[in-house]
């Protein structure tokens, strides 16, 4: 047999490397120009050994062509090509399928079949059991080389995937159905992802990250542990981690969280409904996982929480106390993780914990467990009123959904002291046991010293500088003004009897607002150190340096304002003392130095130098 395909090849294997034109080739091999004519044309550009070399070789062909009958064979793969093309699936599959019978390694023959099965499987999407028949048969007889740099191979990888997908999104079933067939599709875990360049231009996501989540969400737990052992998360590209953003409905950006964070948080979540039903082993290294993350993109904001919680399951709880108080000085206006918190510390702190988190603001339904815990506590602590309070707020909730509440504290009502006790009015009297739960978070924080450059009375803000890197100390240590960093706070969040002025230092304990970070709340607060006022205002002499032409001048390096020049009439050479602060250059966007007052002037005799 010599086929179509073959003769082509053998063609252009001459027109390569003869650099001879293939239509005039074919035309000699048809006769469709004589010997004598071609060799004419030839000699033109060719040497005469050249020229014999080239007849020798359409000789050849002539006389395959001759032993097949005269004739050149239709190239089975082409034919198959043509079939479906047609709409002849049937057809096409009896051909390809005897090709890649006989030769499941070749690239070409594979994806023939493939393209041939690819379009049984679109017709029986809506019927998962042929669909898997399908794709069952497909990787019997033949496989997708997913590390194939063939752009047909790829083309073909990407609509079996994508076709999967599509059965997959359709419900748990499917899902866990075409789970088989779909780890004999791809072979080895991480291969199914497309590799994708670190730099240029962030590409569309491939197939395999689409159906990730999809998988994720609907395979029941064993298959789901399958595919995460099988997968696992390396991975995880730069690009997974980006993070986006999108305008929402009133036109606020909003940051969309990355991929690589919601699929670290799904895998979290299920082993957390898991349990102990996986593997500590398993907890502990996708904690290390976790860990790595966190550290690399602190950002994340939901994977420090759910790391507490496996670490909890994994039992090691005095990790899981340490990493949730990092995290509550994030989230402490947060119900949730007071109620957290309160599980894990000893019982004498539990219920001041229990009372921060009823202080927080959160609908009444979602508070009905937190009172559930407190109000034992309130009674034994015989604070009747709060009591009272909770539990009545507590029943009014569960009647209003149309459950009863739990005969332990229904009951309750039906004692002594619930008849002669007087609700209170509020939650104010907890407030006390809440600040000893609150001081927990911040009692490690060192104490940083700021310098309060303004004072908001109406607002009742207080503005300042410090340097973020450096803890408060007791001498002057010149600091770096790039290190400089400005910040407000509530003057009122303070407890601590403090009177508060611009131009003064002041030592704080204080937490960034994770976002907006130039706010911060301040837990304790003292009278900074006479040595740390000098890194933000200092007193200095030194010699006036002035242009004529300029307004302005310097001293010792240090800019002084036009107004102070005409306030003390400074010329060049004058000796001043003067006061200098720190002050924000908005044209070079430096911090640097300003003569703020000056204190006394010399004034220089420009006649004999001697001063007045």
């Amino acid at each position: 047999m010599y086929t179509e395909k073959e003769f082509q090849k053998d063609l252009y294997q001459i027109c390569t490397t003869r650099y001879v034109k293939y239509k005039m080739l074919a035309d000699y091999v048809h006769n469709c120009i004589d010997r004598e004519s071609f060799v004419e044309e030839l000699s033109e550009r060719k040497r005469y050994d050249e020229i014999d070399e080239i007849l020798a070789r359409l000789d050849e062909i002539r006389n395959r062509i001759r032993h097949n009958g005269g004739k050149l064979d239709p190239d089975l793969l082409e034919e198959a090509k043509r079939l479906r093309k047609a709409g002849k699936l049937k057809e096409a599959y009896d051909l390809a399928f005897s090709l890649v019978e006989s030769n499941p390694r070749d690239e070409e023959t594979v994806i023939a079949f493939g393209w041939v099965m690819y379009d049984f499987m679109k017709l029986t999407e809506q019927d998962i059991e042929a669909y898997c028949t399908n794709l069952k048969i497909f990787t019997d007889y033949a496989y997708i080389d997913f590390d194939s740099s063939n752009e047909a191979m790829t083309r073909l990888k990407n609509s079996f995937l994508w076709s999967i997908r599509r059965t997959v999104q359709m419900n748990e079933s499917n899902a866990n159905k075409v789970f088989e067939p779909l780890m004999s599709l791809c072979g080895d875990g991480e291969e199914i992802f497309e590799y994708r360049q670190p730099f240029g231009k962030k590409p569309e996501k491939d197939p395999a990250r689409w159906f990730i989540e999809d998988l994720m969400a609907k395979l029941n737990d064993r298959n789901y542990l399958r595919f995460i052992s099988w997968i696992g998360f390396d991975w995880l590209d730069l690009f997974d981690h980006q993070v986006s953003t999108f305008e929402n409905v009133q036109g606020k950006q909003v940051e969309k969280m990355s991929f690589a964070e919601k699929i670290l948080n799904l895998h979290a979540k299920k082993m957390i409904e898991l349990d102990t039903a996986v593997d500590k082993t398993e907890i502990d290294r996708y904690i290390s996982v976790l860990e790595g993350t966190i550290s690399n993109f602190p950002n994340y904001e939901w994977l420090p929480y759910r790391k507490i919680k496996l670490l909890l399951i994994s039992g090691r709880k005095e990790e899981a106390l340490n990493d949730l108080i990092e995290f509550a000085k994030k989230k402490s206006g947060e119900f949730w993780v007071w109620s957290l918190m309160s599980e894990m510390v000893p019982r004498e702190e539990e219920f001041g914990h229990l009372c921060k988190a009823l202080l927080c603001k959160a609908k009444p339904e979602m508070l009905v467990k937190l009172q559930e815990k407190i109000i034992p506590y309130l009674l034994e602590l015989n604070l009747y009123g709060n009591a009272k309070f909770e539990l009545d707020a507590y029943i009014k909730i569960k009647e209003g959904k149309g459950r009863p509440a739990p005969s332990s504290l229904s009951s309750l009502r039906k004692q002594e002291w619930y008849e002669r006790t007087q609700a209170v009015l509020n939650r104010d009297g907890l407030k006390k046991y809440a600040e000893e739960a609150e001081a927990i978070l911040y009692k490690n924080l060192p104490f940083k010293t700021v310098f309060v450059t303004r004072i908001n009375g109406d607002k009742g803000f207080a503005e300042f500088i410090h340097f973020p890197n450096r803890r408060s100390t007791h001498t002057f240590s010149e600091s770096p003004a790039s290190s400089l960093k400005e910040g407000f706070f509530r003057m009122d969040s303070i407890k601590d009897a403090v009177e508060w002025k611009t131009d003064r230092t002041y030592k704080l304990k204080m937490s960034e607002d994770s976002k907006r970070p130039n706010r911060y709340y301040v837990h304790a607060a003292a009278l900074g150190d006479e040595g740390s006022l000098a890194d933000f205002i200092r007193d200095e002499s030194g010699y006036v340096e002035k242009e004529d032409r300029n307004p302005f001048a310097f001293a010792n390096g240090v800019f002084i304002s036009e107004a102070l020049v005409e306030r003390h009439r400074l010329d060049a050479g004058d000796e001043i003392e003067y006061s200098k602060k720190r002050r924000f250059n908005k044209k070079k966007n430096v911090w640097g130095w300003t003569v703020e007052e000056v204190k006394s002037v010399v004034k220089y005799d420009q006649g004999n130098g001697i001063e007045d």
